[in-house]
Formats: structure tokens, C-alpha cells, sequence
């Protein structure tokens, strides 16, 4: 049965117009197209860095990026689809991390210049579960200093401009992934909220930041440099296009983990629970 984002993709085909640009349909609809298989993961990461390329030297979302060992996974991946193989659900779907946040073999800076040097030895569960589940890393985002401030700069990396309007600021401090994700680079990023770090730069760009219950998605050691497990304060969640694809997020990254003995099992499946009507139908008389 043809979708609605299928049929639109037809149609410009047919009609040899611009076909809409990958970076702008959302995480639910370029997941279809690339399960069956109407696009490869090869041209998902392409259209990803044709995108950065074009918008992150005015914006500064972008301060690492991986684009050759990004489209590396893309081919491989594209070559299992047109194989017969079945992959998880996120394969060819490019993600940026809030660069408080450990990459295997990245650095991170915590925005600041001292730790530029800081290579990163394992991924975060959160990472972890996100690249386990078929998503390729394409970068790491910009955040102040430590993420301590409620709007997008430092000295090692500049700032991040908001999309609708680069001279003014994308909010803090996940204000780098909020800012690459408004711009259609990546359909979704990775942040991190102790005093409004997802919901404020969210809420500047028009996406959709969740910060879900504490526990929900765990963390390690490293994060908030050690202090995250003993207190209250810091919670890593989605900032996405749109409700279903922080729920789409949530279902990927959720759940226990043994390196954090504050997160809890996965309670629900968040998509279904999208669906399930929480009222009961209302009748005015």
C-alpha cells in the first residue's frame, strides 16, 4: 500500500521536477523509504552532508564531523538491504550528538578548548543503542561551555545561529543539535537537559525537545563528568521534527543499562502508547 510521502516522490519524479530534498522528510518517512528500499542509506548520508556542507558554515551546528566513515556504513548498509537481509530499524539514518556526549573515537570538548583533546574510548549507551539499532553518527553539535549557559557559544568552537535567523541565537545548551535538526541536516540529534538545555533551544527553532524522567535513558560514568549518576539533575532525551519521531527515538534508547544503576527498564513502547487514546470519546450536550 503507497504512502502519502511515497506518492509525493512519484509525482515529482514523474513530472521531472526537484525531487523534495531527503534532509526534509522526517525520521518516520525516511525510514520507510529506505526499509523499502524506494532510497538507499548511500543516498540518506549524501543528502545528510549536502546539507551540512551547504548550512553548517553559516550556522556552526556541526563543531566534528565523520563523513567518510559515515558513507563507509551507508555502502555497507545499502549493499545488506539490496542483499535480501533485514536491518534495524533506523539503518541509513543519519544523527548528530550533543558534543557532552561520548563517540568512540571522538573527542569530547564539553565546548570548551581544554578538553579539544579528549578522545572519546567508548560510545554512551545512549550512542551505543542509537548505532545498534542501524543509525549512522555523522557529527558531533556545538554547546557552550560545559553546557552550562542557555545560549549557543564558546570560545573553542564560536556560536550556532538559529536557522530562521543566523544572527540571533539557536538557545543553550543543546543549542547545536536543535539548531541541525530545524535545518533539516539531521532528522534527529541527541541532547541533554538539567535546567531547560533541551526544551529552551527547542522551543528557539520550532522543533521538538523532550526531556524525559530521570533513568529513562541511562548515562555512564563520563557524563557531566561523573556527577550525572548521584544527581538529579541531568536527563538525555530527543530533539526531533516532531512527536512520533522523539517517541520513534525513545523506543531505540530507553531501558536499563548495567553502567547506570539509576536507569529503570523500559516501561512502554512510546509509539504504540501515541496511538492509544488516553480520554474517552467526549459528547457535548
Amino acid at each position: 500500500m503507497e504512502t502519502t510521502v511515497s506518492k509525493s516522490l512519484k509525482s515529482t519524479q514523474h513530472n521531472n521536477k526537484k525531487m523534495k530534498h531527503l534532509m526534509d522528510y522526517s525520521l518516520e518517512d525516511l525510514m520507510q523509504l529506505i526499509q523499502t528500499q524506494q532510497i538507499t542509506p548511500t543516498q540518506s548520508i549524501d543528502a545528510c552532508f549536502e546539507r551540512i556542507h551547504l548550512l553548517n558554515p553559516t550556522l556552526n551546528a556541526f563543531v566534528y564531523l565523520v563523513e567518510s566513515q559515515a558513507k563507509e556504513l551507508a555502502a555497507i548498509q545499502t549493499q545488506q538491504l539490496q542483499n535480501g537481509e533485514s536491518l534495524p530499524p533506523l539503518t541509513g539514518i543519519p544523527f548528530g550528538v550533543k558534543d557532552l556526549e561520548d563517540c568512540k573515537g571522538l573527542p569530547t570538548s564539553y565546548g570548551t578548548t581544554v578538553y579539544k583533546n579528549n578522545i572519546a574510548l567508548t560510545d554512551s549507551p545512549q550512542v551505543a543503542r542509537l548505532k545498534a539499532a542501524g543509525g549512522i553518527l555523522v557529527g558531533k553539535t556545538n554547546t557552550p561551555i560545559f553546557g552550562s549557559l542557555m545560549y549557543c557559544d564558546n570560545r573553542a568552537f564560536g556560536a550556532t545561529g538559529n536557522p530562521w535567523n543566523p544572527n540571533q541565537t539557536s538557545g543553550g545548551s543543546s543549542g547545536g543539535s536543535a539548531c541541525a535538526v530545524a535545518a533539516k541536516m539531521v532528522p534527529i540529534a541527541t541532547a541533554a537537559d538539567g535546567g531547560g538545555s533541551i526544551r529552551i533551544p527547542a522551543c528557539f527553532v520550532g522543533a521538538f525537545g523532550l526531556k524525559p524522567t530521570f533513568g529513562t535513558i541511562p548515562m555512564t560514568e563520563g557524563h557531566q563528568f561523573g556527577m550525572s549518576k548521584f544527581i538529579n539533575c541531568v536527563h538525555f532525551g530527543p530533539i526531533t521534527r516532531s512527536v512520533t519521531d522523539a517517541a520513534i527515538f525513545m523506543d531505540v534508547v530507553s531501558g536499563y543499562h548495567p553502567s547506570d544503576p539509576l536507569s529503570y527498564p523500559k516501561i512502554c513502547n512510546y509509539v504504540e502508547e501515541l496511538n492509544t487514546p488516553i480520554l474517552k470519546p467526549l459528547r457535548l450536550t
